[in-house]
């Protein structure tokens, strides 16, 4: 089983985090221990073409159900600047709930979402 997967809302997330996880000392910039991940791997850092913050919102359960085996966590992060603007805290809970409904336990995922 890998460690974390990242399922992002765009490309801009992507590379960034593509770049990040290129350095070798990214566990320091992110404050944590070091984990498996695979900054190449298209899975590790996991986006679907056309589905950016508002899919994400809608569809993260249903994109990540078919990893809830194979990964021990999964980070989902998008940004709250999208129409019909329906807020952080709304966009956490809708993405957790969809979440532990498809399988995933509270506490092996986390929803990121940025406010610019």
């Amino acid at each position: 089983m890998r460690d974390i997967i990242f399922h992002l809302a765009d490309n801009h997330m992507e590379d960034g985090l593509r770049a990040l996880f290129l350095r070798n000392d990214w566990q320091y910039a992110l404050g944590c221990r070091r984990f498996e991940i695979d900054p190449k791997s298209d899975s590790d850092l996991f986006r679907v073409p056309g589905c950016t913050d508002g899919g994400v919102w809608k569809h993260a359960h249903k994109n990540l159900q078919i990893f809830k085996d194979k990964y021990r966590y999964a980070v989902i992060i998008l940004d709250a600047d999208f129409e019909p603007r329906p807020g952080a805290k709304v966009l956490q809970e809708d993405i957790s709930k969809g979440m532990i409904a498809s399988g995933w336990e509270e506490g092996r995922f986390v929803v990121v979402v940025i406010e610019p």
